[in-house]
């Protein structure tokens, strides 16, 4: 009995150490589903605890519940994150390499390593693609006018397709032109912005695209793909 009693509390201390993980990858990411994995830990330790006062359980028993919260967890961790949204700019590696763990969206080999140029308004956004559900992954901040200018010729050399910001709709794609993500909060009342359209597909179905969205006026960057 006392043997049991070990186990269990052996158990009991050995989950906390997942759990304190999983509370490090939320304050890293920001996905809330590292909550949810350390819930159901600290669940399944208080559980233990209780049964342990109570009575003397088997190992077999104990070990039943050390596979029933992996297989809780390998669930929840099998699919990508529903979304992430931070406006912390320190996280930004952490959420990158998180994202990347998965068949989906990712960020874009095109992606500058832009931190050193964030001075305000950053946002990292990210949306996964389900099914018919097109995702993106988007990064906007302002810059100096000057290091804007220095983005601008250089996507502007790369892209397909370059517009004006006024004379794309985002609520709808266009026959022309690939869709892209826009953050329309960020991009509200700007009427000197261009967009830079690296690649994509005209398809309405699934869209598709690589865009870099530049006022060299304000100093507003978005670096964002789409499907």
């Amino acid at each position: 009995m006392i043997m049991e009693r070990k186990a269990v509390r052996t158990f009991g201390i050995i989950l906390i150490i997942p759990a304190a993980l999983c509370l490090i990858g939320f304050i890293l990411t920001a996905s809330v589903r590292f909550i949810a994995a350390a819930l159901i830990i600290g669940i399944s330790y208080i559980t233990w605890l209780k049964k342990d006062k109570k009575s003397s359980p088997k190992k077999k028993d104990i070990a039943l519940r050390v596979i029933s919260a992996a297989i809780v967890l390998m669930l929840i961790f099998s699919v990508p994150p529903l979304g992430l949204s931070s406006r912390m700019l320190w996280q930004y590696p952490f959420q990158k390499g998180f994202v990347g763990m998965y068949r989906n969206i990712k960020e874009p080999d095109r992606f500058p390593d832009f931190r050193d140029d964030v001075l305000a308004d950053y946002r990292f956004d990210y949306l996964p693609s389900i099914l018919q559900g097109t995702g993106h992954f988007s990064v906007r901040f302002t810059t100096t006018p000057e290091r804007a200018a220095e983005y601008a010729e250089i996507y502007s050399q790369q892209a397909k397709w370059t517009l004006s910001y006024e004379d794309i709709s985002f609520t709808a794609p266009q026959d022309e032109y690939p869709d892209i993500f826009a953050d329309r909060d960020f991009w509200e009342n700007e009427t000197g912005a261009e967009v830079y359209i690296i690649d994509g597909v005209v398809d309405w179905n699934h869209p598709h695209s690589s865009a870099v969205i530049i006022d060299v006026q304000t100093g507003k960057i978005q670096l964002s793909q789409l499907g």
